[in-house]
């Protein structure tokens, strides 16, 4: 599921995408009886993946920096 998310610079767009990636590829922790409660991102494998721009599922695409260089 691609999302877009546009809006002026150093609002946080890129920490808002990658925080909803790892929100949608972590799976909740469960309580101890057993119930899926919070997601907790600091002990997710796939978070750490994400982050680090290395999980297969996730793309960051930065037009302002494929750009071509102006001649």
């Amino acid at each position: 599921m691609p999302f877009l998310i546009t809006g002026p610079e150093k609002v946080g767009k890129r920490t808002l995408a990658l925080d909803i990636a790892c929100m949608v590829n972590t799976e909740p922790v469960a309580d101890m009886f057993g119930q899926s409660t919070d997601i907790d991102l600091s002990k997710s494998h796939q978070a750490e993946r994400i982050r680090a721009g290395i999980h297969s599922d996730v793309e960051v695409i930065d037009p302002v920096s494929e750009l071509p260089a102006s001649p």
